[in-house]
């Protein structure tokens, strides 16, 4: 699947993107602020998530995307939508995930991305709620959130696992009728 927005194109990940999200992720500065990479972040990882994301994609569910520049193929960074658990048995919710390289910080970048990858969860694959976890710290992704029109629902306590030591995560949550998706085609 491919995705389109005025300046980049949402694309499927390739074995090629492994280097770059290589060095992108052994960046303190892009990688300290997340809440799941491993630290410090190798090839093998890289090429592991690769895997993950083409299964996915062959199984007919492409989860992630690589947010890349359109004249050169350029890889700028990640968005992605995963199923999550939820409470109720009849609701269907989902996960935001993104970050970019430190070089395509403060462009504007994940407010352009984000309406597509809105819509897609919403109304092409039917979510009823997509939820965002981020470090408190993490300034630029909260901005990010409320942005797009997340809601603050508070602090939760921070998985040992997907974190760097954060004793505690924000929580955000976001349904389709918070949004106008016809503004996302």
């Amino acid at each position: 699947m491919r995705l389109q927005t005025s300046r980049f194109i949402l694309r499927s990940f390739e074995e090629k993107d492994c280097e770059p999200v290589t060095n992108y992720l052994s960046d303190w500065a892009v990688i300290g602020p997340l809440v799941m990479p491993p630290y410090p972040f190798h090839h093998k990882h890289a090429l592991d998530f690769f895997k993950k994301m083409r299964a996915a994609e062959v199984a007919g569910r492409q989860e992630a995307f690589v947010i890349a520049d359109p004249q050169t193929d350029d890889f700028l960074g990640v968005v992605g939508i995963h199923p999550e658990p939820s409470e109720k048995s009849n609701e269907k919710v989902c996960k935001l995930g993104y970050w970019l390289g430190a070089p395509y910080w403060r462009q504007g970048i994940m407010q352009e991305v984000l309406p597509p990858i809105l819509k897609l969860a919403f109304a092409d694959l039917g979510y009823d709620r997509m939820v965002a976890f981020t470090n408190t710290d993490n300034e630029r992704s909260i901005n990010v959130l409320r942005t797009a029109g997340f809601t603050y629902l508070g602090l939760i306590p921070s998985p040992p696992e997907e974190t760097r030591g954060t004793p505690q995560s924000t929580s955000w949550e976001l349904m389709p009728a918070m949004l106008d998706l016809r503004k996302a085609v």
